[in-house]
């Protein structure tokens, strides 16, 4: 990547828009947390590659164990019970991605079978009491949401088209935020009630269940700002300050918020992650750096986060690719609370505790 001659805001509106495309496709489904078993589990974490096989990992010991070859597994989409996932697949184990898009199946980590729940998804979400799952079906686009228990579906939005976003449920589980081409706006499952974003926000995610995490697009300046928005009032409030470089994203994760910094540094671009509680969201600490490694050794190729989410209430998944082709560069998991890194093969593109 050689050095730009374009004027630096210019630059950075060109990013700020790419990432806002790219960051929460295809696999950004964001794993809700799940509470702490035994010490064994806690190490122990569920990954889905490029290859379509699903494993798991013991974090302590870096030993991997194949569980499941009879489905090529795109993503996990979370975990419903202790010995149950739910997962975007392909029928029969292929070392080579099928065409088309994936069927939502359980698996169950017992006796490893899998149960075919619904043709064609588009994405999917687990609601915080793990007892529903939003998707959207392929090809009318219409928003689904399914009874895990009893595994019936019914249509509540049609044709919402694609949601780039890592959540869509509220933290309580009542509420929808929809996504459709020309608005959004937060759907109530209980009244039907509908509440438009103003135009000026992009949601984010979930700060509670009252106000919404968004990149607010202030009238005449020139970048976008990560905000609050409450959701009764629409009142704006950004939670950043900081004139030396924009953050171009930020989600939720259990009590905390991660923001995304990006350094116009020529070749290639920095990426800085940091962590603030939602109470007190001004109080940030760096959690890591993209890239981890001198700039020469990535031979000027410019990133992206494609993934980042919560895996626990203290694990990160991040996953970084190139810009350019859409490889895969740097995957791994953050602890939150100690910084500590643990890379993951390149290929892994989604984690679960």
């Amino acid at each position: 990547m050689m050095k730009s001659q374009t004027p630096m805001k210019y630059t950075i509106i060109v990013f700020v828009t790419m990432i806002m495309l790219l960051f929460s496709i295809s696999g950004c489904q964001k794993s809700e947390p799940v509470n702490s078993g035994p010490s064994d589990a806690a190490n122990t974490v569920y990954l889905a590659s490029w290859r379509g096989e699903l494993g798991k990992l013991d974090m302590q010991t870096r030993s991997f164990e194949p569980l499941y070859n009879e489905l090529y597994v795109e993503i996990i989409i979370g975990k419903t019970d202790v010995n149950t996932i739910l997962v975007l697949a392909h029928p029969g184990g292929s070392t080579n991605p099928p065409a088309g898009l994936p069927n939502l199946y359980q698996v169950n980590l017992d006796d490893l079978t899998s149960t075919h729940l619904a043709e064609s998804v588009n994405h999917a979400y687990l609601s915080p009491d793990k007892k529903q799952l939003a998707y959207i079906s392929f090809p009318d686009n219409h928003l689904q949401i399914m009874d895990i228990e009893t595994q019936t579906s019914t249509s509540i939005v049609k044709s919402v088209g694609y949601f780039q976003k890592s959540n869509i449920w509220s933290p309580d589980g009542t509420r929808l935020l929809v996504s459709q081409p020309n608005a959004n706006w937060i759907l109530d499952l209980t009244s039907r009630y509908r509440h438009t974003l103003s135009e000026e926000v992009t949601f984010l995610d979930w700060l509670d269940n009252s106000h919404l995490l968004v990149l607010w697009r202030e009238k005449e300046a020139d970048l976008p700002r990560v905000a609050s928005y409450e959701i009764q009032t629409g009142r704006v409030s950004p939670l950043f300050m900081d004139s030396t470089s924009p953050y171009f994203n930020a989600q939720c994760t259990g009590n905390n918020i991660l923001a995304f910094k990006v350094y116009d540094t020529g070749s290639p671009v920095q990426w800085d992650v940091f962590v603030s509680s939602k109470q007190d969201p001004a109080e940030q600490r760096k959690l890591f750096s993209i890239p981890p490694k001198p700039a020469q050794d990535l031979g000027y190729v410019p990133v992206f986060f494609y993934n980042c989410y919560p895996v626990s209430y203290s694990k990160v998944f991040y996953r970084v690719i190139t810009s350019e082709n859409y490889e895969p560069m740097f995957t791994g998991i953050v602890d939150i609370n100690s910084g500590i890194l643990l890379e993951l093969d390149k290929e892994i593109t989604s984690v679960i505790q």
